[in-house]
């Protein structure tokens, strides 16, 4: 019966170990991330990614798509 206490007792520990570990590296993560966002904006930002953005959204609002926006059937 022991035997059985032990490996329950060692389930808990390791999973009350395992949601700390994880814990952490999730703050740690968003710590880390919200420094290098501010270090990055205040150089100027990250001017590659802002261009690739403004292509990609002046591309999918042109008004002069190759595509109708209704089908066009013919007679």
């Amino acid at each position: 019966m022991t035997a059985i206490k032990d490996k329950v007792s060692s389930f808990k520990d390791g999973l009350i170990h395992g949601m700390g570990w994880a814990f952490g590296v999730t703050i740690g993560f968003l710590i880390l991330s919200a420094v290098l966002l501010f270090v990055a904006n205040s150089l100027g930002g990250i001017p590659i990614i802002g261009d690739a953005v403004r292509g990609l959204i002046q591309t999918t609002t042109s008004t002069q798509s190759n595509y109708t926006h209704s089908p066009q059937i013919p007679q």
